[in-house]
């Protein structure tokens, strides 16, 4: 029976020996080897930081999978901005653009058709039922001939219906009545009568004894309020609605059918107030004569300049700045707080640049 061989521990072999190294070589007739020098263990390096740079493409363009979801989320979100800005400067482009050719087209539509306002004046005045010697109520009625002169050379008008007029006195409404409905063309004067009356009016004792007085001395003041609604025709076109505001002031000379208008006076803007003052004005000697002279005839007469720059608004839109300049011929009765207007006539012109 065989015997058993147990292994043995592993003896880590012994480098060759000097003394058999050169007895080998002496043998083998070689040259002698250098011995190998012992290995020597590998230095570990020094801690450090370590900065890895990526392409900034490749971190915008590829996200990791975790956030895939936020950077298709993002991006959608970006798109949309985007699509949002474009959409919002393409409009208040086209919106400039618009509002650029309206002004452009107003201006040449101005160059070409020059456009003036029209101008209406009383002719005559008949009055009826004015009797102010009694106590009970006035129903006083007005028989009013109304000028209306279109000056325009390529422009009519058309008067609408439901157009109204009133007759004041001191802000007491006397009659009113209702206007006719036709068309004017261009350069046309027409004039139209228009019946107003007015129905158990109670004027104030100070009232009528002003309207006496003034009667006495054949200058009884009114004013006549006209709102009619009108339309313009350029060519074929016809424009919208416009409502038109006439104001006039007339001066008559009785409270009868055979009443006179001494004195008339038209406005078709708003009213406003204004305030000039002025210091230190040294007049002439001449001019003093002058001054009082005139005071004394009751006809003193004056100039009023009026430069103002003014914008049209056409809708919603609004023109560039327009100058405009008003000249008016005014003839007062005295130089006090209680002076009247007895005549003015205005001219205008407009500057478009």
């Amino acid at each position: 029976m065989a015997d058993r061989v147990h292994p043995t521990a592993d003896v880590p072999p012994q480098p060759p020996s000097s003394s058999s190294t050169e007895t080998s070589s002496k043998i083998s007739g070689e040259a002698p080897h250098p011995p190998n020098p012992e290995p020597s263990m590998p230095v570990p390096p020094p801690p450090a930081n370590y900065v890895i740079q990526l392409p900034r493409e490749q971190i915008f363009r590829y996200p990791p999978p975790e956030n895939a979801s936020k950077f298709q989320t993002l991006n959608l979100k970006k798109n949309r901005r985007s699509c949002c800005r474009r959409c919002c400067c393409f409009t208040l482009g086209l919106l400039l653009l618009l509002i650029v050719v309206a002004g452009v087209a107003a201006g040449v539509l101005y160059l070409v058709f020059r456009p003036e306002a029209p101008r209406y004046t009383i002719d005559r005045i008949k009055i009826k039922g004015f009797n102010l010697t009694a106590a009970t109520p006035v129903s006083p009625g007005f028989d009013v001939s109304i000028r209306a002169n279109n000056p325009n050379n390529k422009i009519g008008i058309y008067y609408l219906k439901d157009g109204a007029a009133n007759v004041f006195y001191n802000d007491v409404k006397l009659c009113d009545g209702v206007l006719p409905a036709f068309y004017q063309p261009k350069n046309n004067i027409t004039v139209f009568q228009t019946a107003l009356k007015g129905s158990n009016i109670v004027l104030a004792h100070a009232v009528k004894t002003e309207l006496l007085n003034a009667q006495k001395k054949a200058t009884v003041p009114f004013v006549v309020r006209v709102k009619t609604p009108v339309k313009i025709k350029v060519g074929s076109i016809k424009t919208w609605e416009i409502t038109v505001k006439v104001k006039c002031d007339v001066i008559v000379d009785a409270l009868n059918e055979r009443a006179k208008v001494i004195s008339k006076n038209y406005t078709v803007l708003e009213v406003f107030q204004t305030a000039l003052k002025g210091s230190n004005i040294v007049l002439a000697h001449a001019v003093k004569t002058e001054l009082l002279n005139a005071q004394k005839k009751a006809t003193v007469p004056f100039v009023v300049r009026v430069k103002t720059p003014v914008k049209i608004k056409v809708g919603s839109i609004k023109t560039w700045e327009i100058t405009v300049k008003v000249k008016c011929d005014v003839i007062v009765d005295a130089l006090n707080e209680r002076a009247k207007v007895i005549s003015k006539n205005c001219n205008y012109s407009v500057r478009l640049w």
